[in-house]
């Protein structure tokens, strides 16, 4: 089966992100000086990738191609995938105002290392669930 293209743009778009994430994660514990970069280019790349393709979709957007209905459990795995996306959304906004009052005051928030631990594992679950359902998708 084909994937419509907005699809594989978001798939394909957020691989080079995850690689941005995860050094952005483990570049944080050594204070590299790459760290705030690679961090602030991660979460602008996933917003941007992120609520462009819910607005697409939430606008009436149709994903040309798409035979996929959920329904039953499947709307259950997609209502939780959608709440833990939310909340990434949320703290990755917050992390991006940290970062422009860090970059300003040169202090960042004392909860920066404290949020940094649960928002990537949640980014984590939304990222690989999203990839593997779109893999089962289209390519199964």
């Amino acid at each position: 089966m084909n994937a419509p293209l907005a699809s594989i743009i978001v798939a394909v778009g957020l691989v080079p992100v995850a690689v941005l994430y995860v050094h952005t994660f483990w570049s944080g514990f050594g204070r590299r000086p790459s760290h705030a970069w690679t961090g602030i280019t991660a979460i602008t790349g996933d917003l941007v990738l992120s609520i462009g393709y819910m607005l697409f979709r939430t606008f009436g957007g149709e994903v040309g191609g798409s035979t996929f209905h959920p329904q039953g459990a499947a709307v259950l795995f997609f209502a939780f995938h959608g709440l833990i996306a939310a909340v990434v959304i949320v703290l990755e906004v917050w992390f991006l105002v940290s970062a422009v009052g860090y970059f300003r005051k040169g202090t960042m928030p004392k909860g920066h290392a404290r949020v940094s631990k649960p928002l990537f594992v949640l980014w984590a679950i939304t990222f690989l669930s999203g990839e593997g359902l779109f893999l089962f998708q289209y390519f199964a």
